[in-house]
């Protein structure tokens, strides 16, 4: 039976966007910060000239791109408008809204992703570009004779989508909220449940306030609001346009700033800072990354020279882990091992060395270094492979092919010599034992459990699973596991959105294939849900259960 394996989900989120900022007084203002490791985006608005714009993460400075207009990144977005259409809204009210939304949303770009939402009915109205014939009709469909206004439980709604699609990258989600602020969804969806799940999943609200009669929820709708990165703006039927042309053109001055961290490092809160001296603007936020973008690049050594005579220097492509240990190299003269006394690694001014002092002394020779236990710091534990060698002759030093280090060596010659005579050797033991090997009788009757002992006996198939909180696991397969929430499955998630029994992995003669068991969310491989018949899996694809995904591999 499988070990069963389980995982938290009060540490595994599912989005990699976080804001956790209250709107800055100045003219600089952070409006939302994205993290797909190891890359750090920063969107913030400026009144005036920005000056120079500084990231940090833990407090170490990053590498920063020009801050760019967030339009000529070339980043799309993926915009999310819901539509208060209940009866408490009135129908001037809703008329200035539809008009505004078809004539005053031309910062919404056609290669943008649009989806309309009713705040009365959670349907979705539209998916699409704002282009398409079907966004115009899905706007003339509102009308304000809703009974409910279902606010939280749409917003809830719409995070739980934008969390089911973190595994792709660089897309901007935006949320658009036109309400009154009422909401009858009696608790199935609250104001702090809402506003902590928005604060986790990065996206910010913005919030277009109906003006009415409901002081109160209108003042939590902002609130909400700010809690998330963004803010709320109250109007009249006669203030929607103009409304509407403000958030687009705050929207559309947005810059982006990127930085890029030394490893894609997920599931641990960091903090960022952004400084702009010129602005008189510092602040610090604490982040909760937890999706990154795969590292698929292994470290290499990119250099080894003799640096005294006890001493040589190994750099390397990266930064690495595992390289400050003796135990890590193998530095052969020949093919003769010697000895390490110590090893010194540093990482200082973007370069990554190892200074390894040795115990004899390094006379001309040829010599050749090789690392073992030693990876980069990435969620894929890329590990360092490949060896370098070089020749010292006097006071030059050249690189050659490992294969020259021997070119001439009797001593390995006889080596080689030696291991074929012993092989020749085996062979004939081999053959010897066979022929005296009495046959069997034929007669001999054929066990009933030979099959099932055999399939018994063979060899587990070892199954890596890395969840995106930054844990790995490993399990032994024969036929299958079971995933989702339920304790009785072969591996559980503490995932209030996963199925008991969510979905299952098989393993048939070296391939793996991967069911849905009609889970309530579905699943998702590399962001494709999987049908009703299921599909084959390749190794490190990314599979999404609920607010949990992983990337899958086996040996």
């Amino acid at each position: 039976m499988i070990k069963k394996l389980a995982v938290s989900a009060a540490s595994v989120l599912t989005a990699a966007v976080i804001t956790a900022f209250p709107m800055c007084a100045s003219a600089f203002s952070v409006e939302q910060i994205q993290t797909e490791m190891p890359d750090i985006n920063v969107f913030y608005t400026s009144d005036s000239g920005e000056g120079d714009v500084e990231l940090m993460l833990d407090n170490v400075p990053l590498k920063t791109t020009e801050p760019q207009s967030f339009f000529d990144t070339g980043m799309p977005a993926c915009y999310y408008l819901l539509i208060d259409d209940s009866g408490s809204v009135t129908a001037p009210q809703m008329e200035a809204v539809k008009n505004a939304l078809k004539n005053n949303c031309t910062f919404i770009r056609d290669t943008d992703t649009v989806n309309i939402i009713s705040i009365g009915t959670l349907d979705k109205l539209f998916s699409g570009s704002i282009s398409d014939e079907g966004y115009t009709q899905a706007v003339d469909s509102f009308i304000n004779n809703k009974q409910d206004t279902f606010l939280y439980e749409a917003l809830d709604s719409v995070n739980n989508d934008i969390a089911s699609k973190n595994s792709s990258y660089g897309v901007r989600n935006i949320i658009i909220a036109v309400s009154d602020g009422l909401d009858d969804s009696n608790g199935r969806a609250t104001y702090e449940d809402v506003a902590v799940k928005l604060l986790n999943t990065g996206v910010p609200l913005y919030a277009l306030g109906i003006s009415g009669n409901y002081g109160s929820d209108l003042t939590s709708f902002g609130e909400l609001a700010k809690r998330t990165g963004g803010d709320m703006t109250p109007f009249t039927a006669d203030e929607c346009e103009t409304v509407f042309d403000e958030l687009g053109e705050r929207i559309t001055s947005c810059k982006v700033i990127k930085g890029r961290a030394e490893n894609n490092l997920v599931g641990e809160t960091r903090t960022v800072t952004v400084r702009c001296l010129a602005q008189n603007y510092s602040s610090n936020f604490s982040v909760f990354p937890v999706r990154w973008i795969p590292d698929m690049v292994p470290p290499e050594m990119v250099a080894f020279e003799k640096i005294s005579d006890h001493q040589f220097k190994v750099e390397f492509s990266e930064n690495v882990r595992g390289a400050d240990t003796v135990e890590a190299y193998s530095l052969k003269r020949h093919y003769v091992e010697m000895e390490l006394v110590s090893v010194v690694y540093n990482s200082d001014n973007g370069k990554y060395t190892a200074t390894l002092t040795t115990k004899d002394e390094i006379d001309p020779s040829d010599y050749m270094i090789s690392t073992k236990g030693v990876y980069d710091i990435s969620n894929e534990n890329n590990a360092l492979s490949g060896n370098l060698s070089l020749r010292i002759k006097g006071d030059t030093q050249e690189y050659i092919e490992p294969e020259s280090m021997y070119k001439n060596d009797k001593t390995l010659t006889y080596l080689v010599i030696a291991s074929i005579v012993l092989l020749m050797a085996a062979m004939l033991a081999v053959i010897g034992f066979v022929l005296r090997k009495k046959p069997l009788d034929k007669t001999e009757k054929h066990d009933k459990h030979a099959d099932e002992d055999k399939h018994v006996n063979l060899p587990p198939h070892s199954m890596i699973i890395r969840v995106n909180d930054g844990r790995t696991l490993r399990v032994n397969i024969r036929d299958k596991i079971v995933v989702g929430r339920s304790q009785e499955n072969d591996i559980y998630f503490n995932d209030m959105n996963m199925s008991r029994v969510h979905f299952t992995i098989e393993y048939l003669e070296g391939r793996c294939y991967l069911t849905d068991n009609n889970s309530f969310t579905g699943t998702y491989v590399n962001g494709e849900r999987v049908g009703i018949n299921g599909l084959e899996l390749n190794k490190g694809d990314e599979v999404s259960a609920g607010h949990t995904s992983m990337i899958i591999r086996w040996e």
